[in-house]
């Protein structure tokens, strides 16, 4: 499933991480895409910075040893939530519209 927040992960990864999009998709584990435990911290700070959170201490704790793409964007979907993020309700509002 598709959401804004995994979008915009995307986007992040090809604009930060000199990606192609078409190597990402949301079962892509960041070790596949070669990016170590430095560039996961290097992607939560620009999500700190862009919408105010923490994610640094909470990711390590919340996701799992080898994450994939998915996985991330369902962290950020769920910290963005809970501070009240617009975007994670557009997210949410997202998955529920799009059939399993």
């Amino acid at each position: 499933m598709v959401t804004e927040i995994y979008e915009r992960v995307v986007a992040e990864l090809t604009a930060n991480f000199d990606l192609e999009e078409s190597e990402i998709t949301p079962d892509t584990s960041l070790r596949e895409l070669e990016l170590d435990s430095l560039a996961l911290l290097e992607l939560c700070v620009i999500f700190e910075e862009r919408h105010g959170l923490k994610l640094v201490e909470e990711a390590a704790a919340a996701l799992p040893e080898r994450p994939t793409v998915a996985d991330l964007a369902a962290f950020l979907e769920t910290s963005l939530a809970a501070v009240g993020s617009p975007e994670a309700a557009g997210a949410a509002a997202t998955s529920a519209a799009t059939p399993a």
